[in-house]
């Protein structure tokens, strides 16, 4: 359920993605968030409807301070490398990752690791895992959205869309554009008009990528659920990934489950905004690391992505003690 500060929010920042989408500049293609924001900054004093906004935003909301922490956190990683700048970005926002389990950052500091994020109901897991692993050859699967961020992020994630993004399955299933997160994501793929077939082969050619970053002694993180909670249906994406590691280097890779808990929506928000200081913690809990070669082991069809992730999700619920959702299934994206 959204409450009205959320959905107020989201308007918000849609307004702002739209204003971003609109501009023409080549610049914007590798500083999309920064040449917006500072454009809009340029002509508030011209535009009234700005000015309000920017007023409204400032006082109650604060998505003006995310986009200028992003811009930040954006900048910084040349020079500080993917994990400092993501380290520092929290710092800005005053939030603290806590290790709570046995295992370390620094037993995952260097070979082939596909980290799976079992929860994604915030925003700022993908940031809180980069921060605490000690290396900055680590890669993102996530939502082509990130795009927007500019080309230093672009660089450490590789893009997936959801197909209910691609106009002709929307308009298939006459689904109009509904909900504040779906017209948010959306409106970043408007003017591409992107079809089901052109998704279908931008994630198969991230899962081929990520593939070949775990074969470069890489690591990639995902998160099954795209941006849900732990009792969603998990989706293909992390099947069709391990259905395609070679064998001869199965044995090398390693699986490791993470869960992430202690902070809500609404304390990122607050800390995002202006803060009297006070810091948030948020826990992470690293699982058993698990031998890719042990999840073969338990498969029937070691090929079909689906029955990879189903049996995947259930190894992972188990080892990480948390009742699995018998009633949530794996589907396609």
């Amino acid at each position: 359920m959204f409450t009205l500060q959320k959905k107020i929010i989201l308007a918000i920042a849609l307004i702002f993605i739209n204003l971003i989408i609109k501009r023409k500049d080549n610049e914007l293609l590798e500083k999309k968030l920064e040449v917006f924001y500072k454009n809009l900054i340029d002509k508030a004093p011209m535009n009234i409807l700005i000015r309000i906004i920017l007023f409204l935003d400032r006082k109650f909301f604060g998505v003006s301070q995310i986009i200028k922490k992003l811009i930040d956190f954006e900048e910084n990683i040349p020079t500080m490398g993917i994990q400092k700048a993501t380290d520092n970005l929290l710092s800005n926002i005053f939030i603290k990752p806590i290790i709570k389990s046995n295992f370390y950052p620094e037993e995952f500091k260097e070979g082939p690791v596909l980290f799976i994020g079992m929860n994604h109901n915030l925003i700022i897991e993908p940031a809180v895992i980069s921060s605490i692993i000690p290396r900055d050859d680590i890669y993102l699967i996530g939502n082509k959205a990130f795009e927007v961020l500019g080309g230093n992020v672009s660089k450490y994630v590789l893009p997936v869309i959801q197909k209910k993004y691609a106009v002709d399955y929307r308009e298939a299933n006459n689904k109009k554009r509904s909900g504040f997160i779906t017209n948010f994501i959306t409106s970043l793929y408007s003017s591409k008009k992107l079809t089901l077939k052109e998704t279908a082969e931008i994630n198969k050619n991230t899962f081929q990528e990520a593939v070949k970053r775990l074969n470069q002694n890489s690591a990639v993180i995902i998160f099954p659920t795209g941006r849900n909670n732990i009792d969603s249906p998990w989706r293909k994406g992390v099947g069709e990934i391990i259905s395609r590691i070679p064998e001869e280097r199965r044995g090398n890779v390693k699986l490791i489950p993470i869960f992430i808990t202690g902070i809500s929506l609404k304390d990122v928000l607050r800390g995002i905004k202006a803060n009297n200081g006070e810091v948030k913690t948020i826990d992470i809990f690293f699982g058993r690391i698990i031998p890719l070669k042990e999840i073969y082991a338990g498969l029937s069809e070691i090929n079909n992505p689906i029955t990879i992730s189903s049996l995947l999700r259930k190894k992972m619920f188990s080892e990480m003690s948390i009742f699995f959702p018998f009633f949530t299934g794996t589907f396609e994206n």
